[in-house]
């Protein structure tokens, strides 16, 4: 099984953060739907706004798997773009977030 990751984030951010993980859970569905149908640059315009948005929360490595998901969209390297969509689905679903 795998580990929780836990998250230190700002306890000023604790008004905004449920918002933030609900815009992710939805971006993750829009990803896997965006698989089955081919559309890269759904999958790219996703990877930016991951790579852009989550650092400031505290999900860095969020925000790492976005810029992978833009790259491999520019690349459209389908392969990797499911092996990256999978990687979000597994952080999103262990991510524990406290708050200092």
């Amino acid at each position: 099984m795998n580990e929780p990751i836990d998250i230190a984030v700002d306890s000023g951010l604790r008004p905004l953060m449920p918002k933030f993980l609900e815009r992710r859970t939805l971006e993750l569905a829009q990803m896997k739907e965006a698989l089955v149908t081919g559309d890269i640059a759904l999958l790219e315009r996703i990877g930016h706004i991951l790579r852009g948005s989550s650092g400031g929360y505290g999900f860095d490595r969020l925000g790492e798997i976005g810029t992978r998901i833009e790259a491999a969209a520019k690349a459209r390297d389908a392969a990797l773009l499911v092996q990256l969509v999978a990687e979000v689905e597994d952080h999103l679903g262990r991510v524990r977030v406290r708050y200092v």
